[in-house]
């Protein structure tokens, strides 16, 4: 899910292969996009981001980003499907920091950033396995294993880890910055799937704990709401949080926290 600057609210409804937009006072608006795999077209849309006035896709059994004006035009298709190197096999998260597009390449198991001009593929950091020693800061040998989610803010780019249940912190070079391992109540996170970052601090939809945890950059969790069931897509916009739940087919909207 994403906010546009109004408070407008684009959520992804996978199996509807399109993307539904809610007024700021709960009204259905229009959809975006139709099922298919050609120009405006979406196949299981998960991740989602508003930068301006553009709204990007994670056309995620297309293996590709698709770009959109938010009032629904069809602009252009970043990435292609495939497992080579500069392709996209079922992307889930994406975002847009100062310089880049950052895109969470799921299956891939590798975070890639590319040129919001051209939409061409700059470079891909990381790699698939599991971290065999404590990772020093600057390093760009880290291991993925299905990232899920990126998030950027404050110079930084915040890319959730999925089945290493932990949130890893690079700069927009991709250097290593810190790994974040947020816990509440002693409980660390279980195949978290949603991330945001909102007024500087992370909001964590933790999925397997069936909460969302409020997080600080430096890996501290503040706050959680418990209890929801299985959350998997998190946005925030001045006040209000809204995280949606596949497996209830619902949306919550609720007070920041």
């Amino acid at each position: 899910m994403a906010y546009d600057a109004e408070g407008n609210l684009y959520v992804a409804d996978g199996g509807g292969y399109r993307i539904v937009v809610f007024s700021s006072d709960g009204k259905r608006q229009r959809a975006i996009g139709k099922p298919g795999s050609g120009d405006g077209q979406l196949n299981v849309p998960t991740g989602l981001c508003v930068a301006g006035d553009s709204l990007l896709v994670c056309d995620t059994n297309n293996g590709r980003i698709g770009e959109f004006k938010i009032g629904g035009d069809f602009v252009r298709t970043i990435g292609g499907l495939g497992i080579a190197t500069g392709k996209l096999a079922m992307p889930n998260g994406v975002a847009v920091s100062e310089k880049w597009i950052w895109v969470a390449n799921t299956r891939g198991h590798v975070v890639q950033r590319y040129a919001p001009d051209s939409g061409v593929i700059d470079r891909a950091f990381g790699y698939f396995g599991d971290d065999g020693d404590e990772l020093a800061p600057g390093t760009v040998d880290y291991k993925f294993r299905q990232p899920k989610a990126v998030a950027c803010g404050e110079g930084l780019v915040f890319v959730l880890d999925s089945k290493h249940n932990r949130i890893l912190v690079i700069d927009e070079d991709g250097a290593l910055q810190s790994i974040l391992r947020p816990e509440w109540n002693g409980i660390g996170l279980a195949r978290a799937e949603g991330l945001a970052m909102h007024l500087g601090v992370l909001y964590v939809a933790d999925t397997g704990n069936n909460r969302v945890l409020k997080v600080t950059t430096d890996g501290k969790t503040i706050d959680a709401i418990t209890g929801l069931q299985e959350p998997v897509g998190i946005a925030g916009h001045y006040g209000r949080l809204a995280v949606s739940s596949p497996a209830a087919a619902k949306v919550w909207e609720m007070e920041m926290f």
